[in-house]
């Protein structure tokens, strides 16, 4: 998602200039609204949700085990002793690395 124009405004002339650009041509391809996208990489995987944080996201972890859902309830159900449990911030990337060799 792009930045907020508010945003963009505060930012240094020459980048106002690059991302007004980006915003303007390729106004079709921004992700607006409530969302959550969780995508792997090789290596390991990404969960993020809209800026605005519209939809919920939260990450728990258990032992070797890394959740992932919009609700406490649905980690819980699947791990009542889950730990770590953390929302992040709209736009906030959540990252997991994966130990090499192992899936």
């Amino acid at each position: 998602a792009a930045p907020f124009w508010s945003t963009i405004a505060r930012r240094p002339p020459e980048e106002q200039e690059k991302l007004l650009y980006l915003r303007k041509v390729f106004s079709s391809l921004l992700i607006t609204g409530p969302f959550s996208i969780v995508l792997g990489f090789e290596g390991g995987l990404m969960a993020l949700n809209d800026r605005l944080k519209l939809r919920s996201m939260v990450t728990a972890e258990k032992d070797d085990k890394v959740f992932i859902a919009s609700e406490e309830a649905a980690i819980r159900v699947m791990a009542p002793d889950a730990e770590n449990l953390y929302a992040p911030m709209g736009g906030e990337p959540f990252i997991v690395k994966v130990k090499e060799g192992a899936y």
